[in-house]
């Protein structure tokens, strides 16, 4: 199968992530069909969905918002949902024995099609190792919300094929995201231990009273965070060299010593329980979670069109 004969979805999972993901392939033209287990999930799900679809009619989307509502159904039938498709979007409970009774029940009424997991740290060689076809299995990871962020974390399993990986690869591309693949399953994948790592150096220097929490926040958003949007790490790095790149940052710096100085943890500090929700709150300045997220969607919204990616 090429990337051009994925005409049909299936997303597997109907919370926050599935509904994201339904809301991005139906914003892309692509018939979607949603399956949960009840059908009260499901109609929270199409609240999501709907919202989201708004939200693209709002910054200029092609189609009308029921144009694109039209492109997806709901079901509660695994059998139903799978059949057709030729990518199937799964988005379920990160836990192993769930993932694997699921993948089972897909194997039943679908063999061909591309099994995508959006799992955000299970390993897709264990989630595939019960199933005849794990050949077509792959980690295929969003970062939140899947409908705006274009980053998706392909990672290979043991027995996950090369024309799989490259075939999922394409696809995404294809439809505006930015894939990168992964060739050795780790904990986290890749981008959220990224985060972690910075999160973690956060965190630390507000229990050690260096900073609060909003103003760390504010050094990353308008120092780094910046930067990060248009380039990553390395090549800011080596841009800041000058000539001598990379090589004379690590010659020149002082990052060993700060590498030293700074945090190794591996477990919350007992200041952080209450320092970081009350900090959080304080930044929030009175505005509600639905406010804060709509204005980091507006602000994702004007940063993907600058980078060409809406």
């Amino acid at each position: 199968m090429k990337a051009s004969d994925i005409r049909s979805i299936a997303c597997i999972g109907a919370g926050t992530i599935g509904a994201s993901w339904a809301s991005f392939y139906a914003y892309k033209g692509f018939p979607v069909t949603v399956q949960d287990v009840s059908a009260e999930f499901l109609e929270k799900c199409k609240g999501l969905i709907e919202s989201n679809l708004a939200f693209f009619v709002s910054v200029g989307a092609e189609d009308s918002l029921e144009t694109m509502k039209d492109r997806i159904r709901y079901t509660t039938e695994i059998g139903e949902a799978v059949r057709d498709a030729q990518l199937i979007q799964e988005s379920i409970t990160e836990k192993y024995e769930v993932k694997q009774a699921v993948l089972g029940e897909i194997d039943k009424y679908n063999t061909d099609a591309f099994y995508c997991s959006s799992t955000s740290g299970l390993l897709i060689t264990e989630i595939s190792r019960y199933s005849a076809f794990a050949a077509r299995c792959v980690t295929a990871h969003p970062f939140n919300p899947p409908h705006l962020i274009p980053l998706v974390e392909l990672v290979k399993g043991e027995q996950t094929s090369q024309e799989t990986l490259d075939t999922v690869f394409d696809f995404y591309r294809s439809i505006g995201k930015e894939p990168v693949k992964i060739y050795k399953e780790m904990n986290g994948h890749v981008a959220s231990r990224l985060q972690l790592a910075l999160w973690r150096e956060a965190i630390d220097l507000v229990v050690k009273g260096v900073i609060s929490v909003e103003d760390v926040d504010t050094a990353c958003q308008y120092g780094p965070g910046l930067r990060w949007g248009v380039m990553g790490p390395n090549m800011i790095i080596h841009l800041g060299g000058g000539e001598g790149g990379v090589k004379k940052m690590m010659t020149l710096a002082p990052v060993e010593k700060w590498w030293g100085e700074m945090a190794s943890w591996s477990k919350f500090p007992e200041k952080s329980w209450e320092m970081l929700p009350e900090g959080c709150e304080a930044a929030m300045h009175g505005r509600s979670f639905k406010e804060m997220a709509q204005i980091r969607d507006e602000r994702l919204i004007g940063l993907l069109k600058v980078l060409g990616k809406l």
